[in-house]
């Protein structure tokens, strides 16, 4: 545990104030500091391990780390209760992603590439926002959602797309974050704390988000030459998406036509003779930041491309503008809304997009799949 003589004068005056039981106004006043300052300090002591409630000691757990503390108080300002969330310390997770490498590295099914794929085309398939793990009730939102229907629908999606396309010289599926809807068997957003409707046990909502993510890769392997899988995190799933693409890389290490991204950027580029396409998830920033940023960030991509086209998911809604020299284009989700977008009206169309492309001329078409069509499409045996 810390002790006394690691603070400063400032925070150990805030310590002695909350001990008093003076809450956060209260310290501000009496010190001559703004609120918000008083609330940095109490959150760095937090994460430091002092206890800044006033009600318990925060009694240290081996490979975890605090990273918020909310305090409860009553009329008077007295803490009365208290509430501590503990992350995983970053080396205990690297060590629990390598073993997991080490497990499955190179076990993928060995599947030929198909003969007679035209090197010219590209079939792009962003899978954006899917929400593997999320539970939605059809009679409070409209539409039942859970684990067995988000992999029939990216199944079912994928199937009908490539059922529907020439055989091609490179598929790429694009992760574009959200995949899971929990990054923690909490079922609590990270960042904002909020929290989600879930389904089942956490591991078994990663054991299905990994089988249906390769399955629709090696469905891809059986129409194109080449299949480049790239992961984006997101809001929901920050830690998820880094340990996926890392495992899915070591289970296709061996694979000669599965290739996996593992770069840890926040964006993504690939370039397909004159086609230029950029990836991110979109939480982060807005379109118009992200196509000034492109030519900056990618210089040489974009001086070698005439079609320049950026994805961004997040928002669960279709849109497309175009900015100098690139369009971009947010992309719906096949997801249904869960409780809290449905009561705040996010009701866009549901639907899986899909691009194919020309090395030479750019677009050659855009297809979508809705839930209604994947389901009319699947075989009558595995229908709900």
């Amino acid at each position: 545990m810390p002790t006394p003589d690691d603070l400063t004068p400032q925070y150990q005056a805030v310590m002695d104030h909350r001990r008093k039981g003076l809450g956060s106004n209260a310290t501000a006043i009496k010190m001559g500091l703004s609120r918000s300052r008083v609330r940095v300090i109490l959150k760095n002591l937090a994460t430091r391990g002092y206890d800044v409630g006033g009600v318990s000691p925060a009694v240290p757990i081996p490979g975890m780390s605090i990273v918020k503390t909310t305090v409860q108080t009553d009329a008077t300002g007295a803490v009365v209760n208290e509430w501590r969330r503990w992350v995983p310390d970053a080396a205990d997770v690297e060590a629990w992603i390598s073993e997991l490498e080490a497990r499955v590295a190179g076990k993928c099914p060995k599947i030929l590439p198909p003969k007679g794929c035209d090197d010219d085309l590209l079939l792009e398939i962003p899978i954006p926002d899917h929400h593997m793990g999320m539970l939605s009730w059809a009679q409070e939102t409209g539409n039942d959602y859970n684990c067995e229907i988000a992999t029939e629908m990216l199944q079912g999606a994928v199937a009908s797309i490539l059922a529907d396309s020439p055989k091609v010289g490179k598929a790429v599926l694009v992760v574009l974050g959200d995949y899971y809807h929990s990054d923690n068997r909490a079922g609590i957003t990270e960042r904002g704390g909020n929290i989600l409707d879930t389904d089942s046990r956490y591991t078994r909502r990663l054991d299905l988000g990994i089988h249906a993510l390769c399955n629709v890769i090696e469905q891809c392997a059986l129409r194109a030459k080449i299949v480049e899988v790239v992961v984006i995190s997101g809001n929901h799933d920050w830690h998820s998406a880094k340990w996926l693409s890392r495992v899915l890389g070591a289970y296709y290490s061996k694979s000669q036509n599965v290739q996996i991204c593992n770069s840890p950027a926040p964006r993504k580029y690939i370039q397909h003779g004159n086609v230029m396409l950029a990836y991110m998830h979109g939480d982060t920033m807005k379109a118009a930041q992200f196509a000034r940023l492109i030519p900056a960030e990618a210089k040489a991509m974009w001086a070698a491309t005439e079609f320049r086209h950026g994805r961004v998911g997040h928002w669960h809604h279709r849109s497309t503008e175009e900015y100098p020299g690139i369009v971009v284009e947010t992309l719906p989700t096949l997801a249904a809304p869960d409780a809290w977008a449905n009561e705040h009206g996010y009701l866009s169309r549901r639907a899986l997009t899909a691009f194919l492309w020309s090395a030479k001329w750019g677009l050659r078409c855009k297809s979508e799949r809705s839930p209604q069509e994947i389901t009319a499409r699947l075989p009558k045996t595995t229908r709900r």
